[in-house]
Formats: C-alpha cells, structure tokens, sequence
C-alpha cells in the first residue's frame, strides 16, 4: 500500500489585531478576538468529532500569539500538549519599524498602501518583501516534508502560507498575491505519495470552513 504524506494548513482564528486594525508582527499580534476563539473551539470540536487526521499527526504552528493559540485549541485532540514552533512559518515579516502601528499610520508616514506593491518590493525599511516570504515558507515547508515522510503534518498558520504553498507545490508563478483570502480556521490540505516526484503534490482540498457555519463573527 502507498505511504502518503498529508500537509494540512490550517489558517488561525480571527485576532484582535484586525479588530484594531494594526500590523500584527510579534508586537502587534494580541492573539485571538473573542470571535476567534469561538471559531477555534468550533474546529477542536469538528476534529474531535471526524478524527479526519487520524490520531498521531505531526503538530506545528507559526510563533505568532494568533497560530500559537490556535495550535493550543486543536492540540488536546491529538494528545499534543507541546509543539514545534517555526518563526519561518509566520506571515510576512512587517520589520520593527512598522510592527504594531496601525494601518492609516501606515499610510501616513509611507505614502502608499502597502497591499499593493510588487511582490518584490517591501512595505518599509526592515520587512520582507512578498518574493523573500515565498522563498523563506518554501524552504521550511519542504524541511517539514523531508522529516515527516508518509506522516499527516498539521500547520497553524496565515493566509500567507496558504498562498505560498500554491507556489511551493502547485507551482504557481510568483508575479501577484491570489485575491482570495482562506476563511479563518479553514482547513488547506495537500497529498504526496512517498516515492513519488518531488513536485507531484495534489490538492486534495482548499478553504474547507463548514464547521463555521452557525458561528458569528468575520470569516475572513
């Protein structure tokens, strides 16, 4: 029987940063809205019902305060009390300078708006551009892959990744951002049959959200 390895991104919750509408790096990020958490413990229950991944997957997250939560929720249904946690796997890196400002002072002091620069431009001195964000999620996803063969790899995570992934393993050019946002704890997965080529990736699913349905709040 073929091995096969699973990398399921799973997008974090609502934060309260949005609510605030500030950058949220490792100083803006405050974790989750009340709204996200509710939409957390909607997944926890939804995977503890399904047992969809089984019960020994592989668990990791971002270091950002809104995956880390995340992560934390789901975590008890596979019996994962800690995790691996990877800086590489956090949205783009917006850079001290900009990190916890709000996005009109963003605006003010740049001049611009920074959703919509090329790829390869950065928001301000100090951040990631679009392009060195790829690359950077690109080579820790590919590390996951290689140390997990013929596991089920659960990532707490951001859209960013999500995207990313479409460029890591689906292959998609890197020239804009996809103008779709994955649904807040939407479920992304990706099969690989061991032994296969390297880039032979399917994807089994994208934005699977349906345990929100009956929670209030944004869903993306």
């Amino acid at each position: 029987m073929t091995e096969h390895t699973r990398l399921v991104l799973i997008r974090h919750g609502h934060p309260e940063a949005y609510n605030l509408k500030i950058i949220p790096g490792m100083k803006g990020d405050t974790g989750l809205s009340e709204v996200g958490k509710a939409q957390v413990a909607a997944l926890a229950a939804r995977l503890d019902r399904t047992g969809e991944f089984g019960e020994e997957p592989v668990l990791v997250s971002s270091v950002l305060p809104r995956a880390v939560e995340t992560a934390a929720a789901i975590a008890p249904v596979f019996d994962h009390p800690e995790w691996d946690q990877h800086c590489d796997l956090c949205e783009v890196h917006p850079g001290d300078d900009i990190d916890g400002m709000t996005f009109d002072e963003y605006r003010e002091r740049y001049g611009r708006d920074g959703a919509k620069l090329s790829v390869y431009e950065a928001w301000s001195p100090g951040s990631e551009s679009w392009a060195e964000f790829v690359a950077r999620t690109g080579r820790r996803l590919h590390q996951l892959i290689d140390e997990h063969a013929g596991r089920t790899v659960i990532i707490a995570c951001h859209g960013g990744i999500i995207d990313a992934a479409f460029r890591v393993l689906g292959h998609i050019p890197l020239g804009r951002r996809m103008s779709g946002q994955p649904a807040y704890t939407s479920i992304t997965e990706w099969v690989h049959a061991v032994g296969s080529p390297d880039d032979d990736w399917r994807l089994e699913r994208y934005n699977d959200h349906s345990h929100l349905e009956g929670v209030d709040g944004p869903t993306a």
